[in-house]
């Protein structure tokens, strides 16, 4: 069986604008039915659970280091996803975002930096608790000018009304990313007036 690592480059390389990948035990499932899954449940062998991830890939006509900048520091952040964000952008650093006047509050540790190709954060509290004990990931790669993001919500707790909003959500915010990058307009949080609060 693939491990994560190997999935995920082959999932980098398959080139679609917007995928969320399968469960774990389909990971030998032909590739045009990785494409067509709406989440990724991830079998916890030890507890014998799954637990929802949230997988997207995206291609951003823009350079790997510039949008690693994006996706890693508080003011590439403000531009695509909200602007009531601070991030310390080191290993242990710690990072918030708000939310709808701060009405929800993300707040993250730095867990992994590796420039320019990966970025990861864990929640250590969110309102509601929605993320708590997730994890937050952006996998970079680039290929003639084009960079493809792989992001990762993964370890939900629960699936229902939360990961599927959670999926919306993310799904928009990386088009914003994409938005941004290429023609210089995000539509971080409070200008994401698409999405119905």
């Amino acid at each position: 069986m693939p491990s994560r690592r190997q999935l995920v480059r082959k999932i980098l390389m398959l080139g679609t604008s917007l995928v969320v990948a399968r469960s774990a035990r389909a990971i030998a499932t032909p590739e045009p039915a990785m494409k067509s899954t709406a989440r990724h449940e991830v079998k916890i062998e030890e507890e014998n659970q799954f637990m929802p991830e949230i997988l997207h890939l995206i291609k951003i006509r823009a350079a790997q280091d510039k949008v690693y900048q994006a996706v890693s520091t508080a003011e590439g952040i403000r531009d695509w996803w909200t602007r009531d964000a601070a991030l310390d952008s080191k290993v242990g650093g710690a990072g918030e975002f708000g939310f709808y006047g701060h009405r929800m509050v993300i707040k993250v540790k730095v867990a992994e930096l590796t420039p320019p190709k990966h970025v990861a954060w864990e929640p250590v509290s969110s309102t509601g608790g929605g993320f708590d004990g997730t994890t937050i990931s952006f996998d970079l790669k680039s290929e003639d000018g084009v960079t493809s993001v792989l992001f990762a919500h993964r370890g939900f707790k629960a699936s229902g009304e939360n990961i599927a909003s959670a999926t919306t959500r993310w799904g928009f915010y990386l088009l914003s990313l994409k938005r941004y990058l290429e023609t210089g307009n995000g539509a971080p949080n409070p200008e994401d007036t698409e999405l119905i609060r």
